[in-house]
C-alpha cells in the first residue's frame, strides 16, 4: 500500500506502464510527479501531461541523462522504481 504523500516532488520510473499510470494518477492529486519512462509503448492516454503536477522525462535510465543529477542534486523527496523489460 502506498504511504499518502501530499506536496513532495515525486519521481515515477515507468509512470507510464500499466502499474506506474495507476501510481502517478494517485500520486498527483497531491504531489508534482515526474515520469521517467522510455516510452516503449507510448504514452498513456490516462496521464495528462500537463507539465505542473505531472511532468514527463523520456529517458533511458541504463544511460546517464539530466535525471540523475536531478536525483543527485536532490530535487525528490521520494523515488517510486517500477521501470523494467517486460517481454524478456
Amino acid at each position: 500500500m502506498l504511504k499518502h504523500i501530499k506536496n513532495e516532488n515525486v519521481l515515477v520510473t515507468g509512470g507510464m506502464g500499466f502499474i506506474g499510470t495507476a501510481v502517478v494518477k494517485f500520486l498527483s492529486k497531491d504531489n508534482i510527479v515526474t515520469i521517467a519512462d522510455r516510452l516503449d509503448f507510448g504514452k498513456s492516454p490516462d496521464i495528462e501531461i500537463d507539465n505542473n503536477n505531472i511532468v514527463l522525462f523520456e529517458t533511458d535510465l541504463a544511460k546517464k541523462s539530466d535525471i540523475f543529477n536531478m536525483i543527485k542534486d536532490g530535487r525528490f523527496n521520494s523515488i517510486i522504481h517500477l521501470a523494467a523489460l517486460t517481454h524478456i
